[in-house]
């Protein structure tokens, strides 16, 4: 038996990178239009999405079109729900068993959404809302006797009704209620570009023949930073703030093992330490398998460690914008060249079919770019 589903014109699926939208599902298929590109549209059977819909490339997101679903993404909100991190889900599904527990009371009769009313019922909000949760957890953790289940404090009147107001914009969508904590704090640069390329020292300083310790490798860091505040007190600049033992060594644990290793005990020894138990990929011909992979990365940082800051011009470093970017690498399994390359300044909110797609220079396709996971099941009819 075929497995159909039941898609609204409002829903999205992105498949190897393709994002089309639902115009028409009858008994035979469905009929769908690649978004942005009117007019271009595709049938498939039944048996073709469910077989799409079990692939790894492909995304589905329920009311993408939405209204609501709109104005959630434009207040920052991410696109899918496996797009948070685990600690924000549970915050979020605490949320919404308390939104929904106020909707049950409502619907029968017993609350209104009033502050009085809300601290009349708290005791029962509280044990649906418990119910909820509890049920959740013995679904993901098993209802063997004296498993852990991790009890919050129950909210207040004026957080639960901002969170029920919140839920019903964004049209009942858990989105809604994720917190945005994570968007809070001060994002600009802790260091200047000489205090980062002072910082990046360490890597060389630890990457050498002799095998210092960490702990010597970041005291020898430190005085780099005082040496240099010694020559800005001669010249009467202001001097750079030296980092902390723990800044350092987040810094040194970000280079790359194989170089740490191959300057510390030989090529040999780091090919040696790192050889692959696979051979990857069975690839004969240039360009029969391409793979692209995506890293973000802080650009001036980047640049002090290769030494070309030094050489830019003053007026061009301090026009020079600050932040982080996404760097897209295309590299051909056969030959390892990269065939493609871009760095470019995308927003987290970017929609899948707006991000940037690469392909080789001369057109051919790129079978093995990294898909996204499924951001949410379809509604099975």
């Amino acid at each position: 038996m075929t497995l159909r589903f039941r898609f609204s014109k409002s829903d999205m699926i992105t498949a190897a990178g393709v994002a089309m939208r639902p115009i028409e599902i009858n008994d035979k298929g469905g009929t769908f239009e690649r978004v942005g590109q009117p007019g271009i549209t595709e049938a498939f059977s039944h048996q073709e999405l469910a077989e799409m819909m079990r692939r790894p490339d492909t995304t589905y997101f329920a009311g993408y079109f939405d209204v609501s679903m709109q104005q959630l993404r434009s207040s920052g909100c991410k696109t899918s729900y496996s797009d948070y991190t685990q600690p924000e889900q549970a915050v979020a599904r605490y949320r919404e068993a308390y939104c929904l527990a106020m909707l049950q009371l409502k619907s029968e009769g017993l609350l209104d959404l009033t502050h009085e009313s809300f601290v009349r019922h708290r005791p029962k909000i509280q044990t649906i809302a418990q119910k909820r949760l509890a049920e959740g957890e013995y679904g993901a953790v098993g209802k063997r006797a004296g498993a852990k289940i991790v009890a919050r404090k129950p909210p207040g009147s004026t957080s639960a009704l901002k969170w029920l107001r919140a839920y019903k914009r964004s049209g009942y969508s858990i989105l809604a209620l994720f917190p945005k904590t994570s968007r809070s704090g001060n994002r600009d640069r802790r260091w200047c570009p000489r205090a980062e390329g002072l910082m990046n020292q360490v890597i060389e300083i630890y990457a050498d023949t002799q095998r210092p310790t960490k702990v010597q490798a970041i005291k020898a860091t430190q005085a780099l930073f005082e040496e240099e505040n010694r020559r800005r007190d001669e010249h009467e600049r202001p001097p750079l703030a030296i980092p902390s033992a723990s800044s350092i060594k987040r810094r040194l644990d970000m280079a790359d093992p194989f170089y740490v290793r191959a300057k510390r005990h030989g090529i040999a020894a780091a090919a040696s330490h790192f050889t692959l138990f696979s051979n990857g990929p069975d690839v004969q011909r240039p360009m029969e398998r391409v793979e692209m992979d995506e890293n973000r990365l802080d650009v001036i940082s980047l640049l002090t460690l290769s030494g070309i800051w030094d050489h830019l011009p003053r007026d061009r470093q301090q026009r020079f914008e600050t932040g982080r970017r996404w760097l897209y690498i295309a590299i051909d399994c056969a030959t390892k060249c990269v065939v493609s390359m871009r760095l470019v300044n995308r927003q987290r909110t970017l929609p899948p079919y707006r991000r940037p797609i690469m392909t080789p220079s001369f057109g051919t396709a790129c079978p093995g770019r990294r898909s996204p996971q499924v951001a949410q099941p379809a509604r099975a009819s």
